[in-house]
């Protein structure tokens, strides 16, 4: 990709990502009384005003702004992939796929694991793969077992890893989710690596560092996960990993996956090179902390000086932290939290928004 290509996508996404909430603006929002409150303030923002002005703020409801704020987040996805080519067009193609992740396993989890079905039947419901994605959701929505299932998925990228769980009596979503999250590291690290060089030595400039800290972390995530709420066993960990390695080589996720005792796995993920983001005392928090620190290195994008920073996939991520501590303001507006209160799940209001 040429310079004056670099250039003209850094100075797009700076532009969008000068105009995301601030502080100040949280500020206002955690003292609103109602949803329309919430929605009035919206209206004049600059990322939300033109997807908001159709609605009636006195009788705007959670689901409808949920909707309408991610079709903002989708709406400038395509707005970058029409603008950028080469490198930034698959860095944000990839970091577009993931929303038909998110909302796969919405569906999987749903439809397979929760005593609550939910049909998914509403106009703002899976946004993404009803509008985005070549995958006949409708088709998938109308699956008995999840054999059905895997076999509605036949010609998509995520059919022949899920296919081993097509005859099982017994699924498991931990595996699953790990199955379709290792396709996504695939395909997208195996993208990078053509268009824009080896994510994995890409250092802290490029998407390796981003694509690295996500696979390590969600290894550890699932190397836990396995032992604490299943007991599996070291092997069928170590063959389910994202192979894929950042700051953990595969040698200190085997030393994690053969550990015995929770207590011990935990204490050797706190000294980890994440160990920051797992203290021993505070297992609630580790989600919470994950996401801050993704949120300190995508900022830290649009501190770097022109043509050096891939700043594409940091603004859709910073865009996503926007509308995900908007819907908590709503709910902890629903449910009468105090500000303060609502202010502690609010990713990256710490750090100044």
């Amino acid at each position: 990709m040429s310079v004056v290509s670099a250039c003209a996508v850094n100075v797009k996404c700076r532009a969008m990502y000068s105009q995301l909430l601030s502080r100040a603006d949280y500020d206002v929002l955690l003292e609103s009384q109602s949803v329309s409150q919430v929605a009035a303030y919206l209206k004049k923002k600059a990322p939300y005003a033109s997807i908001l002005a159709s609605i009636d703020e006195n009788s705007a409801h959670r689901r409808d702004l949920e909707r309408m704020l991610k079709d903002s987040l989708f709406h400038d996805c395509t707005k970058l992939l029409r603008f950028s080519a080469g490198g930034y067009n698959t860095e944000i193609r990839n970091v577009f796929l993931s929303y038909e992740v998110d909302e796969l396993k919405q569906i999987i989890s749903s439809n397979f694991f929760s005593k609550r079905k939910c049909p998914f039947r509403r106009k703002g419901d899976l946004i993404f793969l009803r509008n985005y994605s070549k995958i006949k959701v409708e088709t998938l929505l109308s699956s008995n077992t999840f054999g059905d299932f895997v076999e509605n998925l036949m010609g998509s990228r995520f059919y022949e890893a899920l296919k081993p769980f097509a005859e099982k009596d017994v699924l498991n979503f931990f595996e699953i989710d790990n199955a379709i999250d290792k396709v996504n590291f695939e395909s997208a690290l195996g993208e990078l690596k053509k268009k824009i060089g080896k994510a994995g030595k890409a250092g802290n400039e490029g998407q390796g560092s981003v694509y690295g800290t996500v696979a390590d972390v969600t290894n550890l995530f699932f190397i836990y996960r396995m032992k604490k709420l299943l007991a599996s066993n070291p092997e069928d960990i170590i063959m389910r990993l994202i192979p894929h390695h950042y700051k953990m080589t595969r040698a200190d996720l085997l030393v994690l996956a053969e550990c015995e005792g929770i207590e011990n796995l935990v204490e050797l993920m706190s000294k980890s090179k994440y160990g920051f983001l797992f203290p021993i005392d505070s297992e609630s928090a580790w989600e919470d902390n994950y996401y801050e620190y993704l949120y300190a290195i995508h900022k830290k994008n649009f501190r770097k000086p022109l043509p050096n920073a891939l700043t594409s996939s940091s603004y859709l991520f910073l865009k996503e932290i926007d509308i995900k501590n908007i819907i908590t303001i709503i709910e902890g507006i629903r449910y009468s939290m105090p500000a303060l209160g609502i202010a502690r799940h609010l990713t990256g209001y710490r750090q100044g928004a």
